[in-house]
């Protein structure tokens, strides 16, 4: 099915963490705890273009947490963090394996679609028909079905006619192993209540 991928380019420094994606020129201005919620940390997010180089642009961001020495040493250290254990690389190669592992998913009947396909950000939709695409209706009340059942099989998170997955940039094969199958419980009992 669809492979969604999301581009943005995120500067630290002389540091880029770069994530592919479709080509579409946006731009973000996201302020606030990045790191966290106790250290203020911004960034200037803007979608890659064909182009290898970003033209001359006049992007603006204001000062909204600019110049914090302690935050910005912290940025820099988290992404030494992630560039010396290889967090870039484990999240292709572990976003593979969970998008492949997710197709199994396809069994249930009430699984429309399965989105991701580069990087860990993947999502599983949940529709009434998958032939039509028709989605549940309201008083189906998927959220107030499916976030008990998440609790139970320990699955952090919010759902209801999609289930968002963002597992951890360190997730391992066999956490995935356990994500699957957690998902695929909770989908086996969610169609027993519809």
């Amino acid at each position: 099915m669809a492979r969604n991928r999301a581009t943005a380019i995120v500067t630290c420094g002389d540091k880029v963490l770069l994530v592919r994606d479709r080509g579409r020129p946006t731009y973000a201005l996201p302020g606030g705890g990045i790191e966290d919620d106790e250290r203020p940390e911004s960034a200037v997010v803007r979608e890659l273009l064909e182009e290898t180089t970003l033209e001359a642009t006049n992007i603006t961001h204001l000062f909204t947490f600019g110049g914090n020495p302690a935050s910005a040493a912290a940025g820099m250290a988290n992404l030494d963090i992630m560039e010396d254990e290889g967090m870039v690389q484990n999240s292709a190669e572990m976003g593979d394996y969970l998008y492949e592992q997710l197709q199994t998913l396809y069994e249930h009947r009430i699984v429309g679609d399965v989105r991701g396909g580069m990087g860990l950000l993947c999502a599983v939709e949940l529709v009434k028909d998958r032939e039509t695409r028709e989605r549940f209706p309201a008083d189906a009340e998927l959220g107030k079905k499916i976030n008990p059942l998440m609790d139970k099989y320990g699955l952090m998170g919010r759902a209801g006619d999609v289930i968002s997955l963002a597992p951890p940039l360190c997730i391992t094969r066999d956490e995935i192993d356990h994500l699957v199958k957690s998902l695929d419980g909770i989908i086996t009992e969610l169609e027993t209540k519809l």
